[in-house]
Order: structure tokens, then C-alpha cells, then sequence
């Protein structure tokens, strides 16, 4: 027990619980998980509904298509699904199983917060199977089929912001593995929703620090643009935008289906991640389409699709963003996700780290946020559901890749 350990890391974690394994922490052994003093860890259970629907359980896939963009930054992101994986008893950190992740009985239903006619929600769910030791350490995320009522496709997902808990409900999508396409829609779909909630976790919005959506030049999984579509894999194309606003206009490469974009959500090369903040602004009531998303040497960007690059225009460049906000004189902005990411099991007073793990005063920006141990309900980020189009479409897209 680390009960003299006062130093941590960005994460939390005594220094001596990432040391050896003879030192726990609350009674785990982070260190047999994977813990470690050089890197920042975090750790998330996942409980899933018992289901055939293979969009309602965790993949190694797509975790570790998310474990992966936590890397690149230094991040070891600790995933635990229990023995889903490697069909075994005991601990095998490499296919995310920590001794938790457990299944729960299936509801067409799941809500992130108790709601009328919705047969399980997530605070019944965590209170049956999620080890109260762990409250100090791991996030919690459910798998589940649906949020509406009805148990019909919806919403993908929805999570707390700040917070530590967060629900993924892509059952009843008809995502299959009838195809290697299919099978990698479905890795891609399931990784870019797991990133998409738990970012909101990390105090991530729609727009970075914003609930302003769909802006092109903000290259971030957090951004419906590109949370199941994927980023454009050199940082400048613009398919995406075109797939987005412009859907097969001939004026703007005719883009129909996500197989037509490049290194799209049928692909294993789909990228996901989160932004760094280095694209430049685009001001919407003048903006040179040469500068295209805004990245370095950038590729020019038709964005008012009349089948040339060379316009200045003046045209709503989100228009599909849901916030009240929105209006086509905006100057969209990009944002340093990972420079602000908001770890709720770390403490600190005046900058300084604590190493009583009792309250919370302040995140890095000194803004005043809720305790994930003592106010177990925090904010919610709004998710809006998919239109009826994008369920034809989906469907039409894995008919075409059976």
C-alpha cells in the first residue's frame, strides 16, 4: 500500500504503484495491469450487454485501433473487457483483461441516466458490477444496443463531460462481419465511438472547447465529420467536407458512398484520433479555398463545390452543426485536444499534486469541476441522432460490401 507515496504522475497514480508490483493502490495492483512510471495510464473498465449483435461487444480490433492513438501521445490506455477475449481466467493485460469486465443481461434499451420505459441504465448497471475500489482509478463504459425506447438504431453513444462514465450503443446498426469491409466498417465505427464518448470523458466537445460541429479544419474524432468517416489520412483532403454537404455532386468528386472515400470506414486504414490544434482558422464570410482545412501545405478545398478551388466565398461552412449558434459568418476554429484534456482522477490544489485522492478543487485550467467519487452524476455533452437517411445509407453501404 502506498501509504507514504506522495508523488504522481499527470494521471494520478502514485509513482510507487507504477514501480514494482509489491505496491497497490485502493487494493489494485496497477503495476501487474500494466502501470508504469514512464508514461501516463489510464484505466477504463467496459461491460457489455449479452448479445449476438456484434455492434454491442467490445472488439480487440477497434481497441486497439483507440489504445494506439493514446500511445502516439504517450498515453497507455489500460482497456479491461474481462475474459471476452482471451476466454481465460486471470490477468492478460494484451487482450484487455484486468479481472473486471463483465457481461450484463440484455435490454433493447440503455441510457446513460435512469429514463421511463428504457429497461437498464448505467448507474443500476455500475452498481451491480463495477468493484467500488475502483472508483478511484478506472473510468466505466457500457456497451448496449440502443437509447431509444424502442431499441431502433440511434445516437452512438453519450457520455459524461467531464466525468468518468460513458455508454456505447451502436446495436441495431446492422454492423456485421458478413465481409472483410464490413468487418472493418464495423472495428472503425465501434473505435471512432468508443474515442468520440470517452473524449467527452476527458472534457472534450464537439468543436474541442466548443459544442460547434462539423467544422472542416478541426481534425479531431470528436467532430461528427470525422468521427465515423475517419480523418483524412494526409491532414488536407477534402472528402470528408464533400461527403458531408456535398453528397455525389459531380462538382466535387461525386463522393456517394464511404467506400468512395479515401481510407474510408470500409477500410483497415481509416484513421482516428484527436487534434493538435495546428490548423489554421477559416473565417466564413471570406475564406480562399487554397487554404482547404488549414494544415501545412494544404490542399485547396472546393468549398462552395462549383468545380473549381479558386473562389474566396462566403458561404456557411458547418451548416450541418446542430448548436443554435451556428451562423455563416462564424470564424471556425481548430483546438489543441490534447493539450487539454481534462483527467478527472488527478487532483490539484494551486498546481500543486495531491496525493489524498478525497476531492477536487480545480482542473489545469483552475475552472471548478465535479468529483467523479463523491458527485457520481456530472454534466452530460449533448449527442444528437442520426437522421433516417443515415441508417439507408449505412445499410446500403454493407449491402454493397457483402
Amino acid at each position: 500500500m502506498c501509504r507514504f507515496c506522495i508523488l504522481m504522475q499527470i494521471e494520478g497514480i502514485p509513482d510507487c504503484s507504477e514501480e514494482n508490483s509489491s505496491s497497490t493502490f485502493a487494493g489494485i495492483n496497477l503495476y501487474s495491469f500494466g502501470a508504469r512510471t514512464n508514461q501516463k495510464d489510464i484505466f477504463v473498465e467496459i461491460d457489455y450487454m449479452t448479445s449476438t449483435d456484434p455492434g454491442i461487444t467490445p472488439r480487440k480490433e477497434a481497441l486497439d485501433k483507440v489504445k494506439a492513438v493514446f500511445a502516439a501521445q504517450n498515453y497507455s490506455i489500460h482497456f479491461d473487457v474481462g475474459d471476452l477475449i482471451d476466454g481465460a481466467s486471470g490477468i492478460d493485460p494484451d487482450d484487455y483483461d484486468l479481472g473486471g469486465g463483465n457481461s450484463f443481461d440484455y435490454s433493447a434499451c440503455l441510457s446513460l441516466r435512469k429514463k421511463d420505459g428504457c429497461g437498464a441504465y448505467l448507474d443500476d448497471v455500475k452498481y451491480k458490477n463495477f468493484d467500488i475500489a475502483r472508483r478511484t482509478i478506472f473510468y466505466y463504459m457500457l456497451f448496449g444496443n440502443s437509447q431509444n425506447t424502442d431499441g431502433s438504431g440511434g445516437s452512438s453513444g453519450r457520455a459524461e463531460k467531464p466525468g468518468n462514465d460513458s455508454i456505447v450503443t451502436i446495436g441495431s446498426w446492422n454492423l456485421n462481419t458478413n465481409s472483410t469491409s464490413n468487418t472493418n466498417t464495423l472495428n472503425n465505427y465501434m473505435a471512432g465511438t468508443v474515442l468520440h464518448e470517452f473524449g467527452h470523458n476527458l472534457d472534450l466537445g464537439h468543436g474541442g472547447n466548443s459544442s460547434i460541429n462539423y467544422k472542416p479544419n478541426y481534425l479531431s474524432s470528436m467532430n461528427y465529420m470525422y468521427q465515423l468517416d475517419g480523418l483524412p489520412p494526409d491532414n488536407k483532403t477534402g472528402d470528408r467536407y464533400y461527403f458531408t454537404n456535398y453528397k455525389n455532386n459531380s462538382n466535387c468528386g461525386s463522393i456517394q458512398y464511404y467506400s468512395d472515400l479515401q481510407s474510408g470506414p470500409n477500410t483497415s486504414r481509416m484513421v482516428i484520433g484527436f487534434s493538435n490544434g495546428s490548423g489554421a482558422n477559416l473565417t466564413e464570410s471570406s475564406q480562399a479555398e487554397s487554404v482547404g482545412l488549414g494544415r501545412t501545405s494544404p490542399t485547396a478545398v472546393d468549398f462552395n463545390c462549383d468545380g473549381d478551388t479558386n473562389d474566396t466565398t462566403n458561404i456557411d461552412l458547418n451548416p450541418k452543426d446542430d448548436a443554435g449558434s451556428n451562423t455563416s459568418t462564424d470564424t471556425l476554429t481548430d483546438y489543441n485536444d490534447w493539450a487539454n484534456i481534462t483527467i478527472v482522477f488527478n487532483e490539484t490544489f494551486s498546481g500543486q499534486t495531491r496525493s489524498l485522492r478525497n476531492f477536487s478543487e480545480s482542473n489545469y485550467n483552475n475552472e471548478v469541476i465535479l468529483h467523479p467519487i463523491y458527485d457520481n452524476l456530472q454534466p452530460v455533452a449533448e449527442e444528437f441522432d442520426p437522421p433516417k437517411s443515415f441508417f439507408e445509407e449505412l445499410n446500403r453501404n454493407l449491402r454493397l460490401n457483402d
